[in-house]
């Protein structure tokens, strides 16, 4: 009842789910993602705000339940929102403020807020611990192992012939999920730099290893088509598929996709594969857009580690730009006018372009995090081994300043008559 299509209706289960919560008749672990999904109903204000009131009570009462069940608000949100507005075809997480301005010709809003924001700030923002609950749980919908599962959860069970046939849902259908929360964690009203770079931190740990584990596969579904390069192992230089995608290569746009409708070509594995490089896509779009927009330099991305990373004051005072973007999340459809019988060739070459050179010059991986450590390990040792150094100089000037001074005190001794120098001896060699 709370994705019916009548505001009205809508209205009324939320004031009946807010009567059951309160009466305890109602589980809020269930209740709990339908009322994040209502938090997208932005042309009901009323509707949206007892949703928030019920989050708000719930959340305080049991904090980690808004944690636990965020993925499932996300999924449910993305539902939500394809009901209400079919005529949409793209789901936005983002809510638009404020007049329109044209300043050089282009168009910029006030304004953008994320339609989580309310309920992040009242209920999450202020427990690291919450927080970093939150970010973990809407990341690990682009592993591909919750996405596996997810799938075999949605898996289509049909008897025939006393045989039973299981039909899993494609990975390109997760995509405009992923795109979804992609914009959600682009778009949340951060309060402290550690935010973003604990986001950007276990995006390098994704992309390194799935991408690496991507880049391998795709590489060698390609070469016997000669559309990749034999010898590029590393992803350094553009391949064959790459370069047919740049602008005003035709012919090599044309040369590939001619490959690619021969039937000895699987387009279905290829999209796949495709499928998997654009949720990586999403993410490392994401890292660069946190880059941009709070001024985080590399250095700074990698310096950071969330396990031994010591908060400083100016971390918690995060300064925003005037006019905030918006996150990219579009990805190209994968087929023809909607029509999932027909590949757009073009299309997927274009995604796998983008994805091998964003996985060339915008991924730090963890190798190269592991090695910036033992390097900081390596210098802290060469400082502590020169203090050591220089205690030991220090040691070993000082024994000869005091070998000088004894000698101009027994001099000065010697000139005294009848005087006993022999203590004073003692305890200058001691």
């Amino acid at each position: 009842m709370t994705t019916s299509v009548n505001p009205p209706i809508r209205l009324a289960t939320v004031e009946l789910i807010e009567h059951l919560l309160r009466q305890g008749l109602i589980n809020p672990m269930e209740t709990v993602p339908y009322l994040l999904a209502l938090q997208g109903d932005v042309g009901e204000p009323e509707i949206r705000s007892l949703a928030l009131k019920c989050l708000i009570r719930e959340g305080e009462k049991r904090p980690d339940m808004l944690r636990q069940r965020v993925c499932a608000g996300v999924k449910r949100a993305y539902i939500f929102q394809r009901i209400i507005h079919p005529e949409k075809k793209h789901v936005t997480a983002v809510v638009q403020h404020g007049a329109i301005e044209n300043i050089n010709g282009k168009q910029h809003i006030k304004e953008v807020a994320c339609i989580f924001g309310p309920i992040f700030k009242e209920s999450i923002v202020k427990n690291k611990a919450q927080r970093k609950g939150l970010f973990k749980s809407l990341l690990s919908l682009f592993t591909q192992n919750a996405v596996a599962d997810d799938r075999e959860r949605k898996a289509t069970s049909l008897f025939a012939s006393d045989k039973v046939k299981i039909i899993q849902k494609s990975f390109v259908e997760e995509i405009p999920l992923l795109s979804y929360a992609s914009q959600i964690l682009a778009h949340l009203p951060y309060e402290t730099y550690l935010d973003p770079l604990f986001i950007i931190y276990h995006i390098s740990c994704i992309t390194a290893v799935q991408g690496a584990q991507l880049l391998d596969r795709l590489s060698e579904f390609l070469q016997p088509h000669n559309l990749g390069h034999a010898d590029d192992v590393d992803n350094s230089t553009p391949d064959n598929l790459e370069l047919s995608a740049t602008e005003g290569n035709d012919i090599g746009m044309k040369k590939a996709t001619d490959i690619m409708a021969t039937e000895i070509f699987d387009m279905k594995q290829f999209s796949e594969m495709i499928a998997e490089a654009s949720a990586l896509t999403l993410l490392l779009r994401l890292k660069m857009f946190f880059k941009k927009v709070y001024a985080l330099s590399e250095a700074k991305c990698i310096e950071y580690n969330p396990n031994n990373h010591k908060e400083r004051f100016c971390d918690n005072h995060i300064s925003l730009p005037e006019r905030m973007p918006i996150f990219n999340n579009r990805i190209e459809s994968f087929f023809m006018d909607d029509d999932e019988t027909i590949h757009n060739k073009e299309s997927l070459i274009r995604q796998y372009a983008e994805f091998r050179c964003l996985m060339r010059s915008g991924d730090v991986g963890i190798s190269d995090l592991t090695l910036l450590s033992d390097k900081r390990k390596d210098s802290g040792g060469d400082v502590e081994n020169g203090l050591k150094r220089r205690k030991k100089q220090s040691l070993n000037v000082t024994p000869s300043n005091s070998d000088g001074k004894k000698k101009k005190n027994k001099k000065r001794k010697r000139r005294k008559i009848g005087e006993d120098d022999s203590d004073s001896d003692d305890d200058y060699d001691e």
